[in-house]
């Protein structure tokens, strides 16, 4: 648990003190956490996960996916299940238009002048 608090803490650019004030613990208790010589209780646990955007299960090492676990609307889950019923074929296109859009929506607007 100890290097994976210190690998997300620092991916996500906070100083020990920084997630110390977030989880409301001091910077002595946190740097303990990190050495492993302190384990967190549940509820800083919870609050670290948060603080740090992945879930109390990869921080524990449970799961190798940092992220929680994401909550799809209907038509997210429809769309995902039509996606499993395509072949290779239909998945490429789907991959490449959705990669595509990203891009545009993600580039600069052109000014008009």
């Amino acid at each position: 648990m100890n290097l994976r608090l210190k690998e997300a803490r620092e991916q996500k650019g906070l100083s020990q003190s920084e997630l110390a004030d977030l989880a409301h613990v001091s910077r002595q208790a946190y740097s303990l956490y990190e050495r492993d010589l302190r384990r967190p209780n549940w509820e800083t646990m919870i609050v670290l996960a948060k603080a740090l955007g992945v879930s109390v299960d990869y921080l524990l090492g449970l799961s190798e996916d940092p992220f929680p676990a994401v909550t799809l609307n209907a038509r997210e889950r429809e769309v995902i299940r039509t996606y499993h019923l395509l072949d290779e074929r239909g998945k490429e296109m789907i991959d490449i238009t959705l990669k595509e859009q990203v891009r545009y929506a993600s580039s600069p607007e052109e000014e008009t002048s």
